[in-house]
């Protein structure tokens, strides 16, 4: 399994992962790049660390010791959404744990209420 990234924005959480990832092949989770381009700014406020790594991962060339200014990196990123070297995921849910229903007593249809 490669990188993953877990973002939330626009009060959604979504997954991150590269386009040779196998979940990026489930297209039943797959986010539209325009919604993964308008999480951007707020990501790059609040999820530095994960856009650098998301930057570097996709980046044709290795990371140097500086960073691009921000509209750079964030048009660079676009791109790879655009594109589809990155893919947005909705996250999978854990699989809920459902209680058996507690019987309700039966009473006889003659019983008194």
């Amino acid at each position: 399994m490669s990188k993953q990234w877990v973002l939330s924005g626009g009060g959604a959480t979504y997954v991150v992962v590269l386009w040779n990832d196998a979940e990026a092949k489930n297209a039943s989770r797959r986010v539209a790049p325009a919604v993964m381009q308008m999480c951007l700014d707020g990501w790059m406020r609040t999820h530095r660390q994960a856009v650098r790594e998301m930057y570097t991962a996709c980046a044709a060339t290795p990371g140097s010791a500086t960073w691009p200014a921000d509209p750079v990196m964030k048009q660079r990123l676009s791109d790879a959404f655009k594109s589809g070297k990155l893919v947005g995921l909705t996250r999978a849910n854990a699989p809920a744990v459902i209680k058996p229903a507690t019987p309700l007593p039966v009473r006889p249809p003659d019983a008194p209420p």
